[in-house]
């Protein structure tokens, strides 16, 4: 592999054989043992996006709580559709992130987005 990411598949780790994957949105993590999200995955990550909505909403006279509040809406609203793209959700989880790593010092907050990276 270049390091590139083709066609939305991304396999990590040493030997992989005989695996064969089509379709979008697909995953394989091999430390872990997890290949694809399925239907549990995703709405157990809708779960954590509503969650982590609700913690930012308690604080709204901080103006980076409301910045990513207003993100974690447009990844709400992405991982609401039929079929997400995931590569959008990923993008908008990474430029949420970036807002919370101040605010993620400990706590419900913090715990929320090691789950979150977690799937992502």
């Amino acid at each position: 592999m270049t390091g590139k990411r083709e066609h939305g598949t991304h396999i990590e780790g040493s030997t992989v054989v005989g695996a064969v994957f089509g379709g979008r949105n697909n995953r394989v993590r091999v430390g872990e043992v997890r290949v694809g999200d399925g239907a549990d995955g995703l709405a157990e990550l809708r779960k954590l996006v509503a969650r982590l909505r609700l913690e930012l909403a308690a604080r709204p006279e901080d103006p980076t709580h409301v910045r990513a509040e207003a993100h974690a809406e447009s990844l709400a609203a992405e991982l609401d559709r039929d079929e997400p793209d995931m590569g959008r959700v990923r993008s908008g989880w990474k430029r949420l992130r970036g807002l919370l790593t101040g605010l993620a010092a400990g706590g419900a907050l913090a715990e929320i987005v090691d789950a979150i990276s977690g799937f992502l």
